[in-house]
C-alpha cells in the first residue's frame, strides 16, 4: 500500500513538472511578429532587419531573448534633404547648396558662427523688413523622395525675433497635407525668441517627391523680423524595435543581443518603447535618429536596467525644453535600479528619472559620456527619492547631474564627474555664456526642495576650445536654489565633503567657477579649486545674488596655473549680502579679500551694500592643576571695543565652543568700501574657588585655548596655551547607509 502511494505521488510530480514547464513555454522566432502568449519565452534564432517596427507584445510576463542576435529596425533605404545644416556653400559663401531661396526675395543668406551659431559652423538667416510688401518669406529644401506610404516628419531648429512680432512654421510642398504633431508633441509654429524646434508630421498613401518649406511671417508689419534656422530635414517617424500594444501590460525581460536603429535615421523611434519590462540587460542598443531614445519607459517603475551598452547618435534634441533622454523614466513611480550601463553620445539627457514618489530608486555604477548640445541636457536628470552614486560621468561635452524643483529626498554621492564646456547653440555673450555644470540644483523660483544631500563627489571641470564668438563657462557645483515665489524655503539641503577643481585656458572667452551660487543650503567641508573664479556669488540667470548663506569649513585653492583674470570671489550683476565664511582654509594664494566686482571686474556700483563676514572657531579647554576637566567655568568674550560678545559655560568635559568674527567687509562702490574688525578679543575665565584668568588674542584663524585654573589658595597662577588649529566641527560619517525600499526621508 505504501509503495502504491509513493508511486502515485511520483507520477503526479512528473505530471506537475511537465505541465508546469509547458505552461511557461519556449517559442523559437525567426522574424518580426506579435508576442502574444502570456508568460512565454521567445528566443530569436537569427539576425533580422526590417524597414519599420519589429516586435510588438500583446500579453504580460513575456521574456524576449535575442540569443546573441541583432535586431535592426527602421532600416528603410532613405535619403533626406541635401545639406540640412547649411555647411556646404554653392558658388558663393552666402548661398547654401541644395536650397531654393527665391521665396525669401533676396533676404536669405548663409551665416557663419560670427552671426548666429546653432550646430557646427553655419546656419541660415531669413529677414522680413518692416513695411515690406511681402507678408512672409520662405525657403525650400532640395526635393526629397519618400519611397513608401507611411508617416514622415519635417523638423527644423529655429531662433527668431523680436518676440511677439515674428511667426514661423513649416509646410510641405508637392502634396496636399496638413501638418500635425501627434507623435512628437512638438511645436507646429513659434513666436518665441528662444531656440526652438518646429515639426510638421504628415502621412502619405503612396510614394511621393516633396520639398520642405520654412516660413517667416510677422504679426506687426512695422517691425523687421528675422529667423535663423538649422538642421532642416524630413525623415520617417514613429518606429520601434520592441514596443507595447495596448495599455497596462508588462514584459518580464528583454536580454542578450543588439537592437539597432537602421539607415533611415527615423525620428522619435525608440529601440525599446513602453514595455515596462522588469529587467532589461546585456543588450547593445543604438539609435540614430533625432529624439530616438534607447529605452523609453516614461511611466514605468520597479525596473532593473543593467549591463547594457547604448549609443544615441542623433545630432541634436529637437527642442531643449522637451527633454530627449537615452533612458527615459521621466514620470516613473520609482523602485528602479539602473546600474553598470555605458551610455555614449546622447545629445541631451543620458538618464532621466523623474517622479519616484512611491519607492526609492538607485542609479549607480554607470559610465556616461553624453554630448550635450543644448541647455537642460544632463548626463543624469533626477526627480525625487533617488540615490545617485558611484557613477563615472565624463561627457564629451556638457553637464553632469541636474536636480529640479521636484527633486526631494535625493542623494548624490561618490561620483566622479567631469563637466566640459560645449559649443554655443543658444547663448554666446560674455555676461550670459553657455554653461556646463558638474551638478546643478535649480527650482526656477517656484517650488522648494527638501532633504537633498550632495557629498563625497569628485568633480573635475574643464573647457573645450570654442569658436571666437562663443562664450562658455564650466562650474563644479551650481546652486540656483532660490526662495519660492510663494514664500517657501527649501529645507535640509546639504552640500559637503566634495572635492572640486575647475580650469580654463582662456578666461576671457571661457569662465571656470568651482562653486556658483545664489542658492540655499548648508555648504561645508568642501574643497573648491579654480584657476579663474573659485566662488561666483551673483549670476545673471535668475537676476539674483547670494544672500544670508553660510560657508563653513571649506578649503579654497588658487590653482597653480592661475589665469590673469583670477579672483577668489566674484560678485556679478547683483549685490551678495550677509554671507558668512567660517573656518575657511585658504591655499595657493586664495584670499577672501580678492573680489571681482561685476562680471568684468569693472568696479560696479551696487544698489545696496554687498558684504561678507569672516568667522573662526574657538575651542576652550579648562582643567584644574591636576589636569582634571573643570565643569562650570564661565568664559566671557569681549570684542576689541570691550563689548561682551558671548558668554559660555564649560561642560562636563571642561570644554566650550563658539564662532567669533574677525571682520566684516562691505562694498557698494569703489568709493564706498571697507573693513569693520571685531578682533582682537579678550577672554575671561572664572569659576568660584579658582583664580580667574584673562587672555588677550587676535582671532584670525581657528584656535584652541587651553586653560589651567588653580585654586584661590594656591601660590601659583592660572596659565594658558593658545594653538592655531585646522578645525573641523563636522565629523559626520558620510558613507551611505542602506536605505529601505520605499523610504521617502533621510
Amino acid at each position: 500500500m505504501i509503495k502504491r502511494v509513493y508511486k502515485i505521488i511520483f507520477l503526479l510530480s512528473i505530471c506537475f513538472l511537465y505541465f508546469g514547464e509547458a505552461n511557461a513555454g519556449v517559442t523559437e522566432i525567426f522574424g518580426c511578429q506579435n508576442l502574444d502568449i502570456t508568460g512565454e519565452t521567445y528566443i530569436l534564432q537569427n539576425d533580422i532587419t526590417t524597414d519599420g517596427s519589429c516586435f510588438t507584445f500583446t500579453a504580460d510576463n513575456i521574456v524576449l531573448d535575442l540569443n546573441g542576435h541583432t535586431l535592426t529596425y527602421a532600416n528603410l533605404d532613405f535619403e533626406g534633404a541635401i545639406n540640412p545644416g547649411f555647411e556646404i556653400a554653392d558658388g558663393d559663401e552666402l548661398t547654401p547648396l541644395g536650397w531654393d531661396l527665391s521665396g525669401a526675395h533676396g533676404r536669405a543668406y548663409r551665416q557663419d558662427y560670427t552671426q548666429r551659431l546653432f550646430f557646427d559652423n553655419y546656419s541660415l538667416n531669413i529677414t522680413n523688413l518692416a513695411g515690406d510688401a511681402y507678408p512672409e518669406e520662405s525657403v525650400l529644401t532640395s526635393p526629397i523622395y519618400l519611397p513608401v506610404a507611411g508617416k514622415y516628419a519635417m523638423t527644423a531648429e529655429i531662433k527668431g525675433g523680436p518676440y511677439g512680432a515674428f511667426t514661423s512654421h513649416l509646410e510641405i510642398e508637392g502634396i496636399d497635407v496638413t501638418c500635425g504633431n501627434e507623435i512628437s508633441n512638438m511645436h507646429l509654429s513659434a513666436t518665441t525668441d528662444m531656440s526652438w524646434g518646429l515639426v510638421c508630421e504628415f502621412d502619405i498613401s503612396s510614394p511621393a517627391t516633396v520639398r520642405g518649406k520654412v516660413v517667416l511671417g510677422t504679426t506687426d508689419n512695422t517691425k523687421t523680423t528675422s529667423l535663423s534656422i538649422d538642421e532642416v530635414d524630413i525623415r520617417p517617424i514613429g518606429f520601434s524595435g520592441v514596443a507595447i500594444s495596448g495599455y497596462n501590460r508588462r514584459m518580464a525581460e528583454i536580454k542578450n543581443g543588439s537592437i539597432i536603429e537602421g539607415r533611415s535615421k527615423a525620428i522619435y523611434s525608440p529601440a525599446i518603447y513602453k514595455t515596462s519590462a522588469v529587467k532589461i540587460h546585456d543588450l547593445n542598443i543604438v539609435t540614430n535618429g533625432i529624439n530616438s531614445p534607447n529605452i523609453s519607459e516614461y511611466w514605468a517603475g520597479g525596473m532593473e536596467i543593467y549591463d547594457n551598452y547604448m549609443e544615441a547618435n542623433g545630432k541634436l534634441p529637437l527642442n531643449r525644453q522637451y527633454a530627449f533622454s537615452m533612458i527615459d523614466l521621466g514620470a516613473t513611480d520609482g523602485g528602479n535600479k539602473i546600474y553598470n550601463n555605458t551610455l555614449m553620445n546622447g545629445p541631451h539627457v543620458g538618464i532621466s528619472h523623474g517622479g519616484g514618489l512611491s519607492a526609492r530608486s538607485e542609479i549607480y555604477g554607470n559610465t556616461i559620456k553624453t554630448r550635450v548640445n543644448a541647455t537642460n541636457g544632463f548626463s543624469i536628470s533626477a526627480g525625487a527619492n533617488v540615490d545617485i552614486h558611484d557613477n563615472i560621468i565624463d561627457p564629451i561635452q556638457g553637464h553632469g547631474i541636474g536636480l529640479g524643483r521636484d527633486s526631494d529626498n535625493t542623494r548624490i554621492y561618490n561620483n566622479i564627474i567631469k563637466p566640459k564646456s560645449w559649443p554655443c547653440s543658444e547663448y554666446s555673450s560674455y555676461g550670459y555664456p553657455n554653461s556646463a555644470h558638474g551638478i546643478r540644483i535649480k527650482n526656477y523660483g517656484s517650488g522648494i526642495l527638501e532633504n537633498v544631500e550632495i557629498f563625497g563627489n569628485t568633480i573635475i571641470g574643464s573647457t573645450n576650445p570654442q569658436l571666437n564668438n562663443c562664450y562658455t563657462e564650466v562650474s563644479g557645483i551650481t546652486n540656483y536654489l532660490g526662495d519660492d515665489s510663494g514664500g517657501g524655503v527649501s529645507d535640509n539641503v546639504k552640500i559637503h565633503d566634495n572635492n572640486i577643481s575647475v580650469t580654463t585656458d582662456n578666461y576671457l572667452q571661457q569662465h571656470a567657477m568651482a562653486y556658483k551660487t545664489q542658492g540655499q543650503g548648508e555648504i561645508y567641508n568642501n574643497t573648491f579649486e579654480s584657476n579663474h573664479i573659485i566662488l561666483d556669488m551673483s549670476d545673471g540667470d535668475v537676476s539674483s545674488a547670494t544672500q544670508y548663506k553660510a560657508f563653513d569649513s571649506n578649503t579654497l585653492i588658487k590653482n597653480s596655473t592661475p589665469q590673469a583674470g583670477f579672483y577668489t570671489i566674484r560678485y556679478g550683476y547683483n549685490f551678495p549680502g550677509d554671507n558668512v565664511f567660517s573656518n575657511i582654509l585658504l591655499q595657493g594664494g586664495a584670499d577672501l579679500n580678492d573680489i571681482s566686482y561685476g562680471i568684468n571686474n569693472v568696479g560696479r556700483t551696487y544698489s545696496d551694500v554687498a558684504d561678507l563676514s569672516v568667522n573662526w572657531y574657538v575651542d576652550f579647554l579648562t582643567k584644574d592643576s591636576f589636569s582634571n576637566p573643570l565643569v562650570g567655568v564661565s568664559v566671557s568674550v569681549y570684542d576689541k571695543d570691550g563689548i561682551l560678545a558671548i558668554q559660555k559655560i564649560t561642560d562636563t568635559k571642561g570644554t566650550a565652543f563658539d564662532a567669533l568674527g574677525e571682520y566684516i567687509y562691505s562694498y557698494k562702490s569703489s568709493a564706498e568700501k571697507g573693513f569693520t574688525f571685531e578682533s582682537p578679543y579678550r577672554f575671561v575665565f572664572e569659576k568660584s574657588g579658582y583664580k580667574s584668568l584673562t587672555v588677550d588674542s587676535a582671532v584670525d584663524s581657528s584656535k584652541k585655548i587651553s586653560v589651567t585654573l588653580v585654586e584661590s589658595s594656591s601660590l601659583d597662577n592660572s596659565v594658558y596655551l593658545i594653538e592655531n588649529i585646522t578645525y573641523n566641527p563636522f565629523t559626520l560619517d558620510y558613507s551611505a547607509p542602506e536605505v529601505p525600499q520605499g523610504l521617502n526621508v533621510f
